[in-house]
């Protein structure tokens, strides 16, 4: 069951980041203002060729637009993950929440 739910965040943010419906992908959203490096507690800093990006992680079940409304409600946007290392960080959170891996 974890391994679903892991499978299934995994899926959203990537089918976000890489579906595009047939149209032109809407353009991809200004990173934080330049300089800045400290994310909120829980937070994971990813550093893009874009600027730095700080990434949260919501567990749960989530349709898109409920993923893009729980995002909406922390002032940041639903995004895509651009590189192995964010997959893998990203991965590893996940199974932090559920006492599987340490940082």
């Amino acid at each position: 069951m974890r391994l679903l739910i892991l499978l299934t965040l995994l899926g959203i943010t990537v089918a976000r980041d890489d579906y595009s419906g047939g149209h032109r992908p809407p353009p991809r959203p200004k990173p934080p203002a330049g300089g800045r490096t400290k994310c909120p507690a829980g937070w994971m800093l990813f550093k893009r060729s874009q600027g730095n990006w700080c990434v949260g992680l919501f567990v749960g079940q989530f349709t898109q637009p409920n993923a893009e409304l729980q995002c909406h409600q922390h002032q940041a946007v639903l995004t895509g993950l651009q590189s192995n290392n964010e997959r893998q960080r990203l991965a590893c959170k996940i199974f932090v929440v559920w006492g599987y891996c340490s940082l």
